[in-house]
């Protein structure tokens, strides 16, 4: 499933999101490539010349907006809070998610184990021996009948829902952990294009 992107606050983005261009159009517009409008929407890039002037002129037509910074720190993204916290949870998810992924690597080896042997058990039973046969067959039917009942704990519904449980807790868990390491990548992003200004 497709993560949601962080909306971006530079004033590219905003120029554009007021005037409803998409970035193809607003790259014609400044004499640019789609590709450059989105770095500098990400604030990876600055614009520079001509083309910062006449996005300066578009901006003239947003309300209430202080239009004499550079694009890319115009609305800076706002400090993260507690960026240690939010490392520190990012590992933790990032590591839980790891730990459960073996915990359901294994379960899903014993489930197709179980499936294996329940094929087997099914061709067993069709040719079972009559009740004269000798002591070793039975011996064989108790330990065929053990695993039987190991292959249908392992099968049975509570245990394929735990391993669907299991898929989403790591889904989930993989998901906040990239959505933390995402926004700490725009914070230092953001952190470059800031002391890089301010050394201008």
């Amino acid at each position: 499933m497709p993560q949601k992107a962080i909306p971006s606050t530079t004033l590219a983005a905003a120029v554009r999101e007021y005037l409803g261009l998409s970035q193809v159009q607003l790259a014609v517009y400044l004499g640019l490539t789609r590709g450059q409008i989105a770095h500098v929407e990400a604030g990876r890039r600055l614009l520079r010349g001509e083309a910062s002037q006449r996005l300066r002129e578009l901006a003239q037509l947003l309300p209430d907006t202080d239009h004499s910074a550079e694009p890319s720190v115009v609305q800076a993204l706002p400090a993260v809070p507690a960026p240690v916290r939010l490392r520190r949870r990012q590992v933790q998810c990032a590591r839980r998610a790891a730990s459960l992924r073996v915990e359901l690597t294994q379960l899903e080896a014993c489930a197709a184990q179980a499936r294996r042997w329940e094929q087997l058990l099914v061709k067993w039973r069709a040719g079972q021996p009559s009740q004269s046969a000798e002591a070793h067959t039975a011996r064989q039917h108790r330990f065929l009948e053990e695993w039987a009942a190991t292959a249908a704990a392992a099968l049975n519904p509570d245990a394929m829902a735990e391993r669907v449980l299991l898929k989403l807790r790591i889904k989930y868990l993989e998901a906040e952990a990239a959505a933390l390491r995402e926004i700490l990548a725009v914070q230092v992003t953001d952190e470059k294009n800031l002391e890089a200004e301010n050394m201008r």
